[in-house]
């Protein structure tokens, strides 16, 4: 499948949808939705485009999450911020040790998972903020590498707890009990399947069929996997501030990719190109299959 860019939301000029300081995190909902966070406070907008809502936010935010049921969740420094579906504050976990800096969330039926980048780890909570265990901490050699000093997280259909590993250049499964399960990636050199540099992949999402995006910075892109770690396509490149690092990314029931152009604090949205992926199938495979297990 090969994506191409249809536009862009945010910047200096856009009014109630312009973020001055900082954009963060990227979320969508069961009704395409957009939820972008940044300038403590969040902005929603509607499929189309437009501005939908915006809601002020207890504490800045660096990551956001959005269950099936309405409830937004808001991760940064030392908490996580609950709100209703209409953006009321119903919650504050304050936790130093154990939510230090969250710079991502995955919620998913009664699953609340907090990136704690504090502790190099995932935390695993019930909806309630009752902690339940720890996912991938460092132990011997294993764990989670983060010289960028950011970790994200997401769920896949199955339920399983997705990271990208980025010291370690690898996307990592585990399982709700924080077994790792699977990996892939490595470095491959100019090979675009494997990750290069010191720490990529940055951010991940998950769409609904399965298909693993992640983004990468120096030089910033996207990329597009299959469940098993098999390249599909990569895009994106020129698209951004040459600056951009840990770029959130969301991917909506329409199969459209949203991304953050963190320098320019924008949101970027790709979609499936058709005629493009008719043409690649003529061709044959975009490339191998990444390095490692699942």
């Amino acid at each position: 499948m090969a994506y191409r860019r249809v536009r862009s939301l945010g910047g200096p000029d856009a009014g109630p949808a312009a973020f001055t300081d900082s954009l963060c995190g990227l979320a969508v909902d069961v009704a395409d939705r957009l939820y972008a966070a940044g300038d403590r406070r969040v902005v929603v907008f509607a499929p189309a485009g437009a501005v939908w809502n915006t809601w002020s936010l207890p504490a800045p935010a660096l990551c956001i999450a959005v269950h099936d049921d309405g409830t937004v969740y808001a991760g940064g420094e030392g908490g996580v911020a609950v709100l209703s579906p209409s953006g009321k504050l119903v919650d504050f976990w304050r936790d130093r040790e154990r939510l230090g800096l969250v710079t991502g969330l995955a919620v998913r039926g009664d699953e609340v998972i907090a990136a704690d980048v504090g502790d190099k780890c995932l935390r695993r909570f019930d909806r309630g903020g009752k902690f339940r265990n720890d996912i991938g901490k460092p132990s011997r050699g294993r764990g989670f590498m983060v010289p960028n000093r950011h970790l994200d997280v997401a769920f896949d259909a199955a339920g399983r707890v997705l990271a990208p590993n980025p010291g370690k250049l690898r996307v990592e499964t585990y399982t709700l009990e924080g077994e790792l399960v699977g990996f892939f990636g490595g470095y491959r050199g100019p090979d675009p399947a494997g990750f290069a540099g010191c720490c990529n992949p940055t951010n991940i999402a998950v769409a609904r069929d399965g298909r693993i995006v992640v983004t990468e910075k120096a030089d910033p892109r996207v990329k597009v996997y299959t469940p098993e770690g098999r390249l599909l396509d990569v895009f994106g490149s020129g698209d951004f501030d040459l600056s951009c690092k840990n770029m959130d990314v969301a991917i909506d029931g329409r199969d459209r990719i949203h991304v953050i152009d963190t320098e320019r604090r924008t949101i970027l949205t790709y979609e499936p190109d058709p005629a493009a992926t008719r043409a690649a199938a003529t061709t044959g495979p975009a490339a191998a299959p990444a390095a490692g297990g699942r």
